[in-house]
């Protein structure tokens, strides 16, 4: 900007001693080369020669440095007019700016769709013209040339009713009715419909230049967002991270606990935590609330809702947050990756969803398996406690009766009945969950074996 400001004072002023300005001219050349060597080192090759606005700053930079090497070349007073347009440069630091050149650019060819119609009726219209109004005008109409740069100004609604239709009238000054309609119904289609054809494709261009704009700016900032933002445990899981087999993994998970509990402690909770952190001597700190805590006390199904975890608990957790941060780490990844890498990221974390499944599945066939098995103490107990009814006696005076004074034989028989059946049920349930998971199972075996063959 400053240097297109210093090249209108120079027009402006016509100055006969042109030193300081060229001074300034050659400063401003030698910054902007070294802004551009910057750009392209930085960005070098790909992100810089797919950028349009990095090859306009090519151009201008190599012009002005042609310029300034070769003053005295024929030829090159012409070139060093490229170095006004180095104010363009502007459009693409100033967003707003930007989005209004991005939507002119991307509209050109809807528009000379639009113009190419427009430039068809205004012709048929010419040719119209010449054979209808030569003998009236010879100016205007003698040729088709004349009478097509004649139609134009009328589309303009330069001068077109004093200049061109009312001469047409004669002396009298009569209106000619046909004269009115050929030129009413060209303004009509070119000048209102086909030239507003072309603003609306500015409009929706500049609309959808708008809104790809904010969908970049969000991109990125959500690219920020990602780079910057770390995870409250992300300190501990790199740590983790570093692990060389899965014993390795446990011993330092075990470690970490001991050291965040107390070595006399079993349990771990949200206070000791917060107190055994500052222990760990990590490099970045990490800062837990009890909101936090409450979330990561979910993560299992086993700690859902508790306050205080065992080591295994722990284990469990931390495991479980490690699959989580290994995905974070592969999403960093894939910012920065080409789309050779991406695609290979992408099916990585895939990979890891579909494992997470299989082991949830597990998990819930051998929390169904301990549902089965003190389903079936259950019925057990309820079979002991169904045989001593009936065959058990309890002697009290010389007669039999039951534990319960006020029930009667048959009401005890048919509560133990009724407890049977409930149980019975539950297990039928368990039995059928049980089956669909074992199937499920079997159908994906299947499909892996279809798979490799």
């Amino acid at each position: 900007m400053a240097n297109f400001a210093a090249k209108i004072v120079e027009i402006e002023m016509q100055l006969t001693d042109n030193s300081f300005l060229d001074a300034l001219e050659m400063s401003f050349t030698i910054i902007f080369t070294i802004e551009l060597s910057f750009n392209a080192f930085a960005n070098w090759f790909r992100d810089f020669f797919f950028n349009g606005w990095n090859l306009f700053d090519t151009l201008v930079v190599s012009v002005s440095i042609i310029g300034a090497a070769l003053p005295n070349v024929p030829g090159v007073s012409v070139l060093r007019l490229f170095r006004v347009f180095r104010v363009l440069r502007l459009f693409h630091r100033l967003s707003s700016l930007r989005i209004i050149i991005n939507a002119v650019t991307a509209s050109i060819l809807p528009v000379a769709n639009a113009f190419v119609v427009l430039l068809l009726i205004t012709a048929i219209y010419a040719v119209l013209a010449c054979m209808l109004f030569k003998s009236r005008d010879e100016v205007l109409f003698g040729k088709f040339s004349s009478a097509l740069f004649s139609m134009f100004q009328v589309c303009t609604g330069d001068g077109w009713s004093t200049d061109v239709v009312r001469p047409m009238f004669g002396e009298s000054g009569v209106v000619d009715g046909y004269v009115v309609l050929f030129f009413v119904s060209y303004i009509l289609i070119g000048g209102y419909f086909l030239l507003n054809v072309v603003v609306a494709v500015l409009l929706d261009e500049f609309a959808s230049a708008v809104d790809m704009e904010k969908r970049r700016l969000k991109e990125h900032q959500d690219t920020l967002s990602i780079r910057s933002s770390t995870y409250y445990l992300d300190p501990l899981l790199e740590f983790l991270s570093q692990y060389q087999t899965e014993k390795d993994l446990k011993e330092k998970i075990r470690v970490i606990f001991d050291i965040l509990a107390g070595d006399d402690d079993k349990t771990l909770s949200y206070e000791k935590f917060l107190e055994g952190v500052y222990r760990l001597n990590f490099k970045a700190t990490i800062a837990i609330t009890q909101e936090d805590w409450e979330v990561l006390m979910e993560a299992t199904p086993e700690t859902s809702g508790k306050k205080e975890i065992t080591w295994q608990e722990f284990e469990q957790i931390i495991l479980a947050q490690l699959n989580e941060f290994a995905c974070r780490q592969a999403s960093l990844k894939q910012l920065d990756a080409d789309e050779g890498t991406s695609a290979v990221i992408l099916i990585l974390k895939q990979l890891q969803l579909e494992v997470r499944k299989i082991n949830q599945a597990s998990v819930a066939q051998d929390e169904i398996r301990r549902q089965m098995r003190r389903l079936a103490n259950r019925i057990a107990l309820v079979e002991t406690k169904f045989d001593s009814l009936l065959h058990g006696e309890i002697q009290n005076g010389g007669r039999t009766c039951f534990s319960s004074s006020s029930e009667s034989e048959g009401d005890a028989l048919d509560r133990v009945d009724e407890n049977a059946i409930l149980l019975a049920v539950e297990h039928n349930g368990k039995q059928r969950q049980l089956k669909d998971l074992m199937e499920e199972d079997e159908e994906e075996e299947d499909e892996e074996e279809r798979g490799c063959a």
